[in-house]
């Protein structure tokens, strides 16, 4: 093993400890809001904690997905209403620097091989591409579980990304679980009248 395999390797280790040990991204960092009661009908790091009955999530339909990428969509055939896209792309270790400290998500002993690449959130009024910081230091995102094999358009049989609408169609969050066994993690983007929110993230404990 080379000398920059060597350091790059214990830059993840480092960063990854520095990552789980932070609270700003996390739900439980998030205030008392109405976001942060409709998160907790999804997200696992919530889970055992009082729900709103009151507040109703609509979950926008599953259309596509594959390895590398997953689409929602709402509408009808005459109108497209929301399309919402995540995409994958390999990783290159040169540009992990020491500035992704404390942010990279879904690291194991192994170095990863892919990392989200964009999250897209298109509205028949309008078009959001989530910023560079919206997306850094995600790595090894999961899309389809078991995608039927030999079929081109990545029809999927299951998967754990989810995207839901609240009830007063104000907000979109956009859900993933990621990573494997020790390492996974959620993250859920949130569209708050038309803009990036912010990004909520936890380590999914086993």
């Amino acid at each position: 093993m080379n000398m920059r395999l060597i350091i790059i390797i214990a830059l993840f280790f480092l960063a990854t400890e520095t990552c789980y040990g932070q609270k700003n991204e996390s739900y439980s960092a998030l205030p008392e809001s109405i976001v942060k009661r409709e998160i907790a009908f999804f997200v696992k790091a919530a889970s055992g904690m009082l729900i709103d009955s009151s507040l109703l999530l609509t979950e926008i339909k599953l259309s596509r997905c594959s390895n590398d990428f997953v689409i929602f969509e709402s509408g009808n055939l005459i109108a497209l209403d929301k399309l919402i896209s995540i995409y994958s792309k390999p990783v290159n270790l040169n540009s992990i620097t020491l500035t992704d400290k404390g942010k990279l998500w879904g690291i194991s002993e192994d170095l990863p091989t892919t990392q989200i690449s964009e999250v897209r959130f298109l509205h028949y009024k309008y078009q959001l591409l989530l910023a560079d910081s919206a997306i850094s230091g995600l790595y090894n995102p999961k899309f389809c579980i078991n995608p039927k094999k030999n079929n081109k358009i990545g029809e999927a049989t299951s998967t754990n990304c989810k995207a839901y609408q609240s009830k007063d169609k104000r907000r979109v969050y956009i859900y993933m679980l990621n990573g494997e066994g020790a390492e996974q993690y959620e993250v859920t983007w949130i569209i708050n009248e038309s803009n990036y929110y912010g990004r909520v993230i936890d380590k999914v404990m086993l």
